[in-house]
């Protein structure tokens, strides 16, 4: 297969592209402004730069190796394919026309698709630290079938607080036990503020203190958003029995 297509630049008006099963590490789009459609699928790709594409409305990566996408500059973006990436986020705010959205089998930690309000096709399965689905209108979700999700992320409308992998915790860094918990949680390390939310992302209770009882919870299970001193955060899934 190819493995470098240097001198794309060249092309000033190209306007579709497609390299799909090549050796490809590198794609350098910066010098294509008119580009309207890249498809770049089964690659051995790590980084891409779309921000020289305002006009991009197609965008299929899947089977790469990224860890970051930034689509902001894409206004225009109608369908976005990322599945089998290595993704812990990505920033949709900016796409107001996606209609398309395929995120399956990534590392996402967290989605947010309230500005989103033109998707027909959303699939988010397969990302297995992902808790939940921040959604403009939960009822019209649940009732779409081309909205897929796994069985334990839930939709929300309560966004939780967004932010690169530099605002995260580190999971070594904090440990909470006993997990599930029938009575008192304990949280190791450095801790400034803790919160606790249920399944649907409403808060419920907020403490100061490393050790605290969940005695009268129900039983069920809750999303723990603990913060230390310099704002960072990091969420975990605890259970109530």
């Amino acid at each position: 297969g190819i493995k470098d297509l240097t001198g794309l630049g060249s092309f000033v008006n190209l306007r579709f592209l497609g390299c799909d099963y090549n050796d490809l590490e590198k794609l350098n789009v910066s010098g294509n402004p008119n580009l309207e459609e890249l498809s770049c699928l089964y690659n051995l790709i790590d980084t891409l730069d779309v921000s020289h594409n305002p006009k991009l409305t197609i965008l299929m990566c899947a089977r790469n190796r990224f860890k970051f996408l930034d689509v902001s500059k894409n206004p225009k973006l109608k369908l976005l394919v990322t599945i089998y990436n290595r993704l812990t986020f990505i920033d949709l705010s900016n796409n107001p026309d996606l209609e398309y959205l395929d995120l399956c089998c990534s590392s996402m930690n967290k989605i947010n698709i309230c500005k989103n309000n033109k998707l027909t096709y959303f699939n988010c399965i397969g990302n297995t630290d992902l808790l939940s689905v921040s959604v403009s209108d939960s009822n019209l979700i649940n009732h779409n079938p081309k909205f897929q999700k796994d069985g334990l992320t839930k939709w929300t409308q309560n966004c939780f607080p967004t932010g690169f992998e530099s605002d995260r915790l580190t999971s070594s860094s904090v440990k909470v036990y006993p997990n599930p918990a029938t009575d008192i949680l304990n949280i190791e390390g450095e801790v400034e503020k803790v919160k606790i939310y249920n399944d649907l992302g409403s808060l419920l209770f907020t403490t100061n203190s490393n050790h605290f009882s969940i005695a009268n919870f129900p039983k069920g299970y809750y999303i723990l958003g603990i913060y230390d001193y310099m704002g960072k955060y990091q969420m975990r899934k605890i259970i109530k029995e």
